[in-house]
């Protein structure tokens, strides 16, 4: 799950042992991020409704990511794919995304 704040973006992943399937979580969020899946708009009526003590800015980022439609996390995917590739096939230090994301 990725939460945006004014100040910081946020990952929050399942646990894994695998390194390849942390990376793709990682590397899926990235791509919502790349792809500015943050500006879909939830309709405010629905969220006062359902979380009336919180920020409606922070629960509609939220809802927004956990509602795209299929075509949004494909595209995520998609691009958490060539993400992947990339790191794969770089001449430069492969390990180097473990150590900024782990």
């Amino acid at each position: 799950m990725w939460l945006s704040t004014d100040d910081v973006e946020i990952i929050l992943h399942a646990v894994s042992p695998s390194g390849l399937h942390r990376q793709q979580f990682v590397l899926h969020e990235l791509g919502h991020m790349v792809l500015r899946h943050d500006e879909v708009v939830v309709p405010a009526d629905y969220i006062e409704v359902l979380f009336p003590n919180l920020s409606a800015g922070l629960v509609s980022r939220v809802l927004a990511r956990s509602s795209f439609t299929d075509d949004l996390e494909a595209a995520a995917e998609s691009l958490a794919d060539l993400f992947a590739a990339a790191i794969r096939n770089s001449a430069k230090e492969p390990r180097s995304f473990e150590r900024v994301f782990e």
